[in-house]
C-alpha cells in the first residue's frame, strides 16, 4: 500500500516536471499558481454534461471538454479536488495521457500542449461536495473554490470563462442554470435532457444549475420576463410572489439607471430553495434565495419585509459589481459585497417612506459591525489572502457590514455626481473582467478632490474601531438611563448601542442594565428601536445569570395591550412564542430540552402540524438536539463528527443553539473542545459562513469561567491553527475573552 502511494508521487512529480514546476503545486489554489495562469491562459471555454438522477447515493457521470489559449506551449495545471478514481479519462489534442491527481491537481505535461488553441477532453465522476442533493432537487454552490470540488477547472475568479452546459434529468425534473434553456428533449430511456445557451464570461464561483421538482412562474415588465422557481405550498406565502417580483424588478431598474448599463446578462431567473446556507447567491440568471427570507411568516413585520427587500437588492446588485466586474483575487472579495451592500441601502429607501432609515443603517450595519470590531479578533477591511482554499475565512460583518458605512462616508465625502461618475467609469473599463480595489481606487482618484489612496489606507487597512471612555463608569452609566427617555429616536438608538458596547465589554453591571432595559421596553413606541432593546435585554440576562420574570413580565404587557403598536405587541408575542408555524416549531424545541419527560408528546405533537415534507426533514432532524437524555445528545453531536451529517448547514446551526443552550450548564461546555477540534475540517468541507457560523454557536452562549478556560488551552495548544480561523474563534469568544 505504501510502494502504491510512492509510486503515485513518483508519477505526479514526473508530470509535474514535465509540464515546467520546479515542485509539486500545493493543495488548493495558491496565489503563485493562479498569477502563474492568469498570465499563461486565454480566451477560456468549458463545455459540460452531468447526468443527474434523483439517487443522492449514485455516482454523477460527466463529461467535460476545456478549450484555452495559450501565448507560447506551456503545462497546464487543472484543479479537481477528487478522489483520483474519480477522474475516468484525460485527453488533450487529441492525445491520451495517464490520469493522476495529487494534491488536487491534475497535471498536463507541456509536450502535449501547444502555442494556439488548446483542447482538454475529460470524463470523470462529479464531486459531491458542492452538489447540494436532497430528496428532490439538488443545486450547486460553488463559491469561493469549490467548482474544483465538481469538476476539473481553472478555478479562480479571474480567469473567467464561457459556459456552455447541458444536464440529463429524470423526467418530472427541471432545470435552471446560468444561461437560457436553448434545447431540450426525451431520451429513449425516458429521461430528459437539457441544454443552456453559451453564458458571457464568468468566473467559476459564479457557475451555477439547479434541477429537480420544483413550481414556475413568471413575470413581466417593460419587455423583460423573469421566472421565479419554488417549492412552497402555502397559499398565504404564495400570495407574495407579485411582490417578490415587483422588488426584482425595481432593484433591476434602479441599477440600470444608476451605472447607465443596461442588465448584461441573457436573463435574470432566481430560486427559492428551503434550508439554503444563505440568504442568497448571486448567480447569474440562477440567482438563489433562502425561503425564509422570501416567503415571510404570518403578519411579516416592517423589518422582516424591509430585510426581503434589502437582499434582493444586494444580490441585484452584484450583477454589475461582482459578476460583471469581478475581484481578480477573493482578497478583494469585499469589493464587491461592500456595493452590494451600500447599493441595497439607497434602493429601499424610496419603498420605506415610513421607515427611518438612519436607524435602519444603525441596525444592519454599525451594530453588526462592531461585534466583530469590539472583540479581540477584530481585523482590516482588507486582508491577504496565500491560497484560496482560505477564501471562506475572509467573509464575516466586517466586509458586509463596515465596509458600507466606510463606502458610505468616501461617497459623501466625493459627493453624489463625482462618485458615480468613477463608478461608471470603473463599470466600463473592466466590464466582463477582473479589477483589484486599487484599481478602483485609481479610477475614484480622477474624480476627487483629496487623497482617496490615504484614505483607503487609514479605513481599509487598519482595523478597530475609536473608543471614548466613561470618566465614571457606573455613575456616567446611570446618567445615560434617565436621559434615554426624552431624547429622540435616533439618539436612543445611539445612545443604547453605546450602552450595550459597555455592557458587552464587561464595564457597566449587567443586572442594572436589565432592568434598565426592561423599563427601555415599556417605554418605547418605534418597533426597530424595539427589537434592538430586545436583543440587548436578552444578553443582559444570559450575562448576568438573572431569573427571567422580570423581562416576561414586561413582554406579557406589551404583548395584551391593544393600545401599543403592533409590531412591538407583535415582537412581544414571538419572544414569548406564541405564533405561527415556524414559532411553534421553535418553541417545541426548547421545552422538549426544558421538560425532558414530555419531550415525545411535545415531539410528535409538533410534527403533526407540519404538512411540508421540507419542513418535516428539518424538524427530525434539529429535534435530535433536544433528546430527552444527554447520551441521545452526546450521540447526535458526535455524528456531527462526519461531512455527510452537516448538511444542510443551517440545520446544524439551530441544532447546535440547543446543544449549547446555556440551560445544559457544564455539557455545553464539554462540547467547546471537541467542536473547535473539527473547525480545520468544517472548512474544508463547509460553506464560506459555516465555520464562524459554526464557533458562534459553540461559543456564543457561553459565559462561565470554565468555558473561557477551555478556548484558552485550544489556542495555547493549536499553535499552527491557521490565523483566519484562529480569528474566527476569537470573534465568536469576544465576550468570554474580554
Amino acid at each position: 500500500m505504501h510502494r502504491i502511494a510512492d509510486l503515485g508521487l513518483t508519477l505526479a512529480l514526473l508530470l509535474a516536471l514535465a509540464a515546467g514546476c520546479q515542485t509539486l503545486p500545493e493543495t488548493g489554489v495558491s496565489y503563485e499558481l493562479a498569477r502563474q495562469r492568469s498570465a499563461q491562459i486565454h480566451d477560456l471555454r468549458y463545455r459540460l454534461h452531468f447526468d443527474l438522477t434523483a439517487d443522492r447515493d449514485a455516482a454523477v457521470n460527466a463529461t467535460e471538454t476545456i478549450t484555452c489559449t495559450l501565448d507560447r506551449k506551456g503545462g497546464l495545471i487543472l484543479d479537481f479536488r477528487e478522489e483520483p478514481d474519480h477522474l475516468l479519462s484525460l485527453s488533450i489534442n487529441g492525445n491520451n495521457i495517464p490520469n493522476s491527481i495529487v494534491n488536487e491537481h491534475i497535471v498536463i505535461p507541456n509536450k502535449y500542449t501547444v502555442s494556439g488553441e488548446n483542447h482538454v477532453e475529460i470524463t470523470f465522476l462529479a464531486g459531491k461536495q458542492s452538489l447540494n442533493q436532497r430528496e428532490e432537487f439538488l443545486y450547486t454552490l460553488l463559491v469561493p473554490d469549490r467548482a474544483r470540488t465538481l469538476f476539473p477547472c481553472f478555478d479562480q475568479p479571474d480567469l473567467k470563462a464561457r459556459y456552455t452546459l447541458s444536464l440529463s434529468v429524470p423526467e418530472d425534473w427541471v432545470a435552471v442554470s446560468n444561461a437560457p434553456v436553448a434545447e431540450e428533449g426525451t431520451a429513449a430511456d425516458g429521461r430528459r435532457r437539457i441544454a443552456f445557451a453559451e453564458t458571457e464570461p464568468l468566473s467559476t464561483y459564479l457557475f451555477s444549475f439547479v434541477a429537480g421538482r420544483f413550481e414556475r412562474d413568471m413575470a413581466t415588465k417593460g419587455g423583460r420576463t423573469i421566472s421565479m422557481y419554488y417549492r412552497e405550498t402555502d397559499p398565504a406565502k404564495l400570495a407574495q410572489k407579485p411582490a417578490v417580483f415587483g422588488l426584482v424588478f425595481d432593484a433591476l431598474d434602479y441599477m440600470e439607471a444608476y451605472t447607465g448599463i443596461p442588465y448584461p446578462f441573457a436573463k435574470y431567473d432566481f430560486i427559492v430553495l428551503p434550508d439554503f446556507q444563505y440568504g442568497g447567491m448571486e448567480h447569474t440568471g440562477a440567482t438563489l434565495y433562502n425561503d425564509r427570507r422570501i416567503f415571510l411568516g404570518e403578519a411579516p413585520t416592517q423589518q422582516e419585509l424591509l430585510d426581503r427587500a434589502q437582499l434582493i437588492s444586494h444580490e441585484t446588485a452584484h450583477m454589475w459589481f461582482g459578476d460583471y466586474v469581478t475581484m481578480a483575487w477573493f482578497d478583494d472579495v469585499w469589493t464587491k459585497e461592500v456595493f452590494a451592500n451600500w447599493f441595497a441601502a439607497q434602493m429601499v429607501r424610496p419603498a420605506f417612506p415610513a421607515i427611518n432609515h438612519r436607524l435602519g443603517d444603525l441596525l444592519s450595519y454599525y451594530a453588526p459591525a462592531y461585534a466583530e470590531d469590539r472583540t479581540v479578533g477584530a481585523n482590516p477591511i482588507w486582508r491577504p489572502l496565500d491560497n484560496l482554499r482560505n477564501a471562506g475565512l475572509i467573509y464575516g460583518n466586517i466586509i458586509y457590514d463596515k465596509a458600507p458605512v466606510v463606502m458610505d462616508g468616501l461617497a459623501r465625502k466625493m459627493g453624489p455626481e463625482a462618485f458615480r461618475k468613477g463608478l461608471q467609469a470603473y463599470l466600463r473599463e473592466y466590464a466582463y473582467g477582473k479589477a483589484t480595489w486599487d484599481g478602483l481606487i485609481a479610477i475614484l482618484e480622477r474624480e476627487a478632490d483629496f487623497d482617496v489612496e490615504e484614505w483607503s489606507r487609514m479605513w481599509v487597512k487598519e482595523a478597530g474601531m475609536p473608543e471614548i471612555p466613561f470618566a465614571d463608569r457606573e455613575t456616567d452609566a446611570e446618567t445615560c438611563y434617565a436621559q434615554y427617555a426624552v431624547l429622540g429616536e435616533t439618539a436612543r438608538l445611539e445612545l443604547a448601542m453605546n450602552l450595550y458596547e459597555n455592557l458587552w465589554r464587561k464595564r457597566i453591571d449587567a443586572a442594572r442594565f436589565l432592568n434598565w432595559a426592561c423599563e427601555a421596553l415599556f417605554g418605547e413606541t418605534n418597533p426597530l428601536i424595539f427589537g434592538s432593546l430586545l436583543g440587548y435585554a436578552g444578553d443582559a440576562l444570559r450575562f448576568s445569570g438573572q431569573d427571567l420574570p422580570r423581562l416576561e413580565h414586561t413582554l406579557r404587557l406589551i404583548a395584551e395591550d391593544p393600545a401599543r403598536n403592533h409590531e412591538m405587541r407583535l415582537q412581544a408575542f414571538r419572544s414569548l412564542a406564541t405564533l405561527g408555524e415556524s414559532d411553534y416549531t421553535s418553541l417545541s424545541y426548547q421545552l422538549m430540552l426544558r421538560f425532558p419527560d414530555r419531550a415525545g408528546t411535545i415531539r410528535e405533537t409538533q410534527r403533526s402540524r407540519i404538512p411540508h415534507p421540507d419542513r418535516l426533514s428539518t424538524f427530525d432532524f434539529v429535534a435530535q438536539a433536544a433528546a430527552p437524555d444527554r447520551a441521545g445528545r452526546d450521540a447526535f453531536f458526535a455524528s456531527l463528527a462526519k461531512p455527510e451529517n452537516r448538511r444542510p448547514e443551517s440545520r446544524v446551526l439551530t441544532a447546535l443553539d440547543l446543544l449549547c443552550h446555556p440551560l445544559l450548564g457544564a455539557e455545553s461546555v464539554s462540547r467547546i473542545t471537541p467542536a473547535l477540534e473539527l473547525l480545520p475540517e468544517i472548512q474544508r468541507t463547509g460553506d464560506i459562513f459555516f465555520p464562524a457560523s459554526w464557533c458562534k454557536r459553540i461559543l456564543g452562549p457561553q459565559t462561565e469561567d470554565s468555558a473561557k478556560k477551555e478556548v484558552e488551552a485550544f489556542l495555547a495548544s493549536h499553535g499552527d491553527l491557521h490565523p483566519l480561523l484562529r480569528t474566527k474563534i476569537l470573534l465568536a469568544a469576544g465576550y468570554l475573552l474580554q
